[in-house]
């Protein structure tokens, strides 16, 4: 790997690094040499993650050589110098730190996210270090009782307590023994599962052993900025470096951990709960029970129970009594809590013992098995966690200013489960006291006040600085915005101010039930869909609104014409249901018809999965994401940062740079690696004014758009330029290598995947796009010959059929796809595609107007999924050799990477190896088939494969790279997701002649 150096640090990085990448990784670095805290911007896409890591670890090697130099003794002056400004040793950190080097602690939302960053650290150099990822008892233990998932979490957290503590739990005591094992080389969650499994040995405390030793732990967000879990998880952070991906989210998240509410419902089953205790313990103090035989575990007495019970009860009667209420609720000051608290006899020096026994005596319930506790537990623990929090609130000063500083306290009515209770004030109404932090500040502080070496923020979408720093609070000294890689060609972004219907697109809350505008909408996703390529992502500000259109839509017929067009599928509410959605749309967008996304802006499709390529070639946004403005919290949030009365960042500053950042978030799914490319659609007026607040990477390629026909002039001019619009992935070639004709037009039903398909229309004719008229009868759209098709290969054959032949080294011309345009052979198509389709496109009616005629409702599957035929479209062509990828495909898109016939592969294999040569790769290749059987096989290991395979076709020669890449034809599809990228990766390198 090349190796540049920075700052005065070696870094080795996969390929050679971009200007902007170089900038990046610097700044990296100024923040460790440094000791001071980043701010750093790069779009999705500039290869930031992989810059992150390399720059982070190349330091982290450079200064534990600095430390063993220093242990050596080889610190004369000279040497020393040299060191310390290379290092950053010169900063303040206490002396008994520096020979220790500090740990790099990656944080992102969510497990999905930091799965992703340690598949790119797998293509770095630094796979070496020792890595621990952090997790929670539900991802990580394997104790069949335990883990069972009707167990809630506390109820886990009990129970496995509880195993450990009387030496039972057999997985637990085989850490001390195995954890080494578990460390073997840079896994996921999964991998330590099933590691954990196969060595019986428990990942979850595994893993708390290996952070003590590791070089890089990751880790969800809670588990840095919830002071709650850094106590329980033992993190100590002091000298080590904390790096904040995706730190859009971090504002939220902080004030998210240090909040908390307490209702009446929870103090009644408080009270509940320790009475049940109570009425054990009084009955046979001395008897152990609930499947504890140790009594000492009982770490409470009658005592302490009965004060715990006149305590909560004081705390009802003062909800009852004294907490008065308006219709639109009341909110106080932060200190008000402690008045609430004292007035039921609770001092703040009264908060870390309750606390203390709060926490066992809600371990000692969910612990026993006596039919009387079962299921309790839960209120006593949310009591608990909310004496923390307010006791956490004093900061280490221990002063109710800071509680006043950063929260506000809101008593509101408790709400029913099924509606909401009519407002009365009563003594007997239900109270809710909701301790609410509106300042991230908070927890950043209490992150900083660990002692930790810095802090760097980073995300694509972190933009306006101002804001960020506002929240924060802390000081960021080092910052960076970089431009994108891209350049105009890859994108194109429109603001649209008109729907087809030539009236104004305006999502509010008073269009949302005219038949009309929802309609409106409906046509603009009609008729983009008829031009891009692919994956359309679209874009709803709430599940509420999607799920209006989806029923309006369906009524008016718009669905049904939609999902002829491309499949549609919709995001959901459930984490489950969701990855079903997601697989098969990733299957559908493979296909010539692509795929519709619908969902919702700050949901799981705007953040943490992948849309690159194909698989999102367009996203469409509909209306402006701003947060329900009569929802209580968003209230408060308003009302706080009015009173703090900050220069240029009030509630409704605020309240706009939040909306738009969520927009910012969901625009950063269309371009997701340097020659990716796609359009975006703001269909909006509003947009109009807010181009200044989208990142600044995006705004230059903006153009605000009056009428709805120079949009989709603009889309096909766009996409005919690029290689994939006369390339589809699922497609025949002619014999002059011309391609059928993509589906990104035409008014009529796009044809299966195994018949022809209409011919592109000519982006150029306006006239018919601006007549806003649709035109009957036949399509005027050209279609191929039946004598420029290419003949299907009849039968079907295994791999080993086709190496067993005795005439394998002559291409099978019956459907010769090796034979590229103009007779190019496999390794000209794939570095030379071919640059465009030799036919002329012709007219045809692109543009279609919203329809007035109500089709028939289709049933609830289809509307939540791609309709049926849609379905069996797809299942057909991957069955039917139509659906075998071209050669002269754009190859630097992953999906549409070379897809071989067996035929093609070893036919060029043929005219490169040599006799021997080709004869291992064929123990080779049935070597690897057999290991899909056998979990036991080595070249189940991605690595392993991945080191096997270059042995007999080395990626870097001129001539074997390109039957490298075409292996792709026979990778498993454990393996498919990291081999495309593998390939991405060969294709940026120039190969060796």
């Amino acid at each position: 790997m090349p190796e540049i150096e920075i700052r005065g640090i070696p870094v080795k990085f996969p390929y050679e690094p971009y200007d902007l990448q170089k900038e990046y990784m610097s700044k990296v670095i100024e923040c460790l040499q440094t000791g001071k805290n980043g701010l750093l911007e790069s779009p999705t896409g500039t290869g930031k993650t992989l810059c992150l890591l390399c720059a982070t670890l190349a330091w982290q090697m450079a200064k534990k050589a600095s430390i063993q130099a220093q242990r050596l003794g080889f610190n004369t002056e000279s040497s020393m110098s040299s060191l310390e400004f290379i290092t950053g040793d010169n900063n303040t950190t206490k002396w008994e730190d520096k020979f220790r080097a500090p740990r790099a602690l990656y944080s992102s939302r969510t497990h999905s996210q930091l799965n992703q960053v340690l598949r790119e650290l797998q293509k770095t150099e630094y796979t070496h270090v020792k890595v621990s990822t952090l997790g929670s008892r539900d991802q990580l233990c394997i104790h069949p009782d335990v883990s069972n998932p009707n167990n809630s979490g506390a109820v886990k957290k009990a129970m496995c307590r509880a195993l450990v503590s009387n030496r039972s739990c057999k997985y637990y005591e085989e850490v001390a023994s195995k954890v080494i094992d578990l460390n073997i080389e840079v896994g996921d969650i999964e991998d330590l599962v099933k590691k954990g499994k196969k060595k019986k040995c428990c990942p979850y405390f595994a893993t708390k052993e290996l952070q003590k030793s590791a070089d890089v732990i990751f880790l969800p967000y809670n588990y840095l900025l919830d002071q709650r879990i850094r106590k329980t998880q033992e993190i100590e952070l002091n000298n080590d470096v904390i790096i904040l991906d995706e730190a859009h989210n971090v504002e939220k998240i902080c004030e998210e951990a240090a909040s908390v509410s307490l209702a009446s419902s929870d103090l009644a089953l408080c009270i509940t709960e320790v009475t049940s205790v109570m009425e054990i313990v009084i009955r046979d103090e001395e008897v152990s029970f609930g499947g504890i035989e140790d009594a000492s575990t009982k770490d409470f007495t009658k005592d302490d129970l009965m004060m715990l019970k006149g305590l909560l009860l004081e705390l009802e009667k003062t909800f009852d009594e004294h907490l008065k209420l308006s219709e639109e609720g009341k909110s106080f000051d932060g200190a008000y809590i402690f008045a609430i608290l004292g007035h039921a006899g609770l001092a703040i020096e009264h908060l870390p013992p309750l606390s203390e026994l709060l926490y066992k005596l809600s371990q000692f319930v969910q612990a026993a098995n006596t039919s009387q506790l079962s299921k309790m537990g839960a209120a006593l623990n949310r009591f608990a966690e909310f004496i923390d929090a307010v006791s956490n609130s004093l900061g280490p000063a221990r002063s109710t200013g800071m509680t006043d500083e950063f929260f506000r306290v809101f008593v509101c009515v408790e709400e029913s489960k099924e509606k909401r209770r009519q407002i009365v004030t009563t003594k007997s109404t239900p109270k809710v006291v909701h301790f609410w932090c509106f300042n991230s500040g908070f927890a950043m502080k209490s992150l900083l006040s660990t002692g930790v070496h810095s802090i760097i923020l980073t995300s694509g979408t972190l933009t306006p600085f101002s804001a960020v720093i506002n929240e924060l609070g802390i000081p960021l000294e080092v910052q960076l915005q970089n431009p994108h890689v891209i350049d105009k060609e890859q994108i194109s972004v429109h603001v649209v101010k008109n729907g087809p219907n030539g009236k104004e697109l305006k999502s509010v809350y008073a269009t949302r039930d005219n038949t009309e505008h929802v309609n409106n909408l409906a046509s603009t996703v009609l008729n983009t869909a008829g031009i891009v390529p692919g994956g359309l992502l679209v874009f709803f500000p709430s599940f509420a609104m999607m799920e209006k259109c989806m029923t309006m839509w369906v009524e008016a017929g718009m669905w049904t014409k939609i999902s002829e067009k491309k499949p549609i599928f919709m995001e959901t509410r459930k984490k489950e249901e969701m990855a079903l959605v997601i697989e098969q749309y990733y299957e559908a967008v493979e296909s010539t018809k692509g795929g519709i996304l619908l969902a919702v802006f700050r949901g799981k499709v705007s953040e943490g999965l992948d849309f690159s390529n194909r698989k999102a070639r367009g996203v469409i946004i509909f209306g402006v994401p701003y947060s329900p403005f009569k929802d209580l919290r968003i209230v408060g949030k308003k009302q706080y940062l009015d009173m703090k009365k900050k220069q240029n960042w009030s509630g409704s500053v605020w309240y706009e740079v939040d909306a738009m950042r969520g927009v910012n978030q969901a625009l950063g799914r269309v371009i997701r690696h340097v020659k990716d490319y796609g359009v975006v659609l703001l269909c909006d007026t509003r947009y109009t004014s807010k181009q200044a607040s989208l990142s600044p990477w995006l705004r230059e390629f903006v153009y605000v758009n009056d009428k709805f026909g120079t949009v989709l002039t603009s889309l096909m001019r766009f996409f005919y330029s690029k290689k994939d619009m006369h390339q589809p992935v699922s497609s025949s070639t002619t014999k002059s290598g011309q391609f059928q004709a993509s589906n990104l037009v035409s008014r009529r039903d796009l044809a299966s995947p195994t018949t022809p398909t209409q011919a592109v229309p000519n982006p150029f004719n306006t006239d018919l796009v601006q007549s806003y008229a649709r035109s009957k009868g036949d399509s005027s759209s050209e279609r191929l010959s039946d004598s420029q098709r290419t003949p299907v290969a009849k039968g079907k054959r295994s791999i080993f059929d086709v190496l067993d032949d005795e005439d394998e080294n002559k291409p099978n011309t019956s459907h010769d796809l090796a034979a590229g345009p103009s007779g190019t052979t496999l390794s000209q198509s794939i570095t030379n595609p071919n640059p465009s389709s030799s036919h002329s496109p012709t007219s045809s009616d692109i543009f279609v107007k919203p329809s007035s005629t109500n089709f028939s409702r289709p049933s609830t599957s289809s509307v939540a999924r791609a309709s049926s035929s849609s379905v069996a479209n797809s299942n057909a062509a991957k069955k039917s050799k139509l659906s075998v990828k071209p050669l002269s495909i754009n190859v630097n898109e992953s999906p549409a990477l070379p897809w071989v016939t067996v035929e093609e592969f070893f036919s060029d294999a043929t005219k490169v190896l040599n006799k021997d040569r080709k004869k291992e790769l064929f123990v080779f290749l049935k070597e690897y088939s057999n290991a899909k059987t056998n979990a036991d096989s080595e070249l189940n290991n991605f690595k392993t494969f991945i080191e096997t395979l270059e042995l007999h076709l080395p990626s870097a020669h001129v001539k074997t790279q390109h039957l490298h890449i075409a292996f792709r034809r026979f990778v498993s599809s454990e393996h498919r997701e990291r081999f495309d990228e593998h390939c991405m990766e060969i294709m940026k390198r120039e190969p060796l002649s």
